[in-house]
């Protein structure tokens, strides 16, 4: 009977140390999506706005709230020598709002690519460079997807 109650005890332990530890890390995950959702999408906006150039950014931040408008251009302005539309975190950002929206990468370089012929293939292959300064997304995606059979 004492080894009964030891490991009831045991497993009561192990049950509030449990509880204990998943509390501390929800309260951390939640903390920070509460983070996100106080204005740190404001920074997800500010590369997004970076990376669409300046005439559609302007258009795009014309649509949101001026509070929240003037909160982004805050955060571009922060950015500094970093608002190159190339730049890693910029690219890095455009890309995961695209694959999170469910835009397949391979399906906007297959329409680009299928029936396009030998010289508008070796055209796009060499002015990649020139396409990248445009999109890099798009221009890196066909670049993955482009081969010569």
């Amino acid at each position: 009977m004492n080894n009964e109650n030891e490991s009831e005890e045991l497993k009561e332990m192990a049950r509030e140390e449990m509880e204990r530890r998943f509390s501390e890390a929800d309260e951390k995950y939640m903390g920070m999506i509460e983070e996100y959702v106080a204005g740190g999408f404001c920074e997800t906006l500010a590369r997004l706005a970076i990376y669409l150039g300046k005439e559609r950014a302007e258009r795009a931040l014309g649509k949101l709230p001026e509070e929240m408008r003037a909160e982004i251009e805050r955060r571009i302005d922060a950015f500094g020598d970093k608002t190159c539309r190339t730049a890693p975190e910029i690219v890095f950002e455009a890309e995961h709002v695209l694959e999170k929206a469910g835009i397949d990468s391979k399906m906007m370089a297959d329409s680009m690519i299928n029936g396009a012929g030998q010289k508008v293939l070796a055209t796009l292959y060499h002015e990649n460079d020139a396409l990248f300064a445009r999109n890099p997304v798009l221009a890196t995606s066909v670049e993955k997807h482009l081969f010569f059979f």
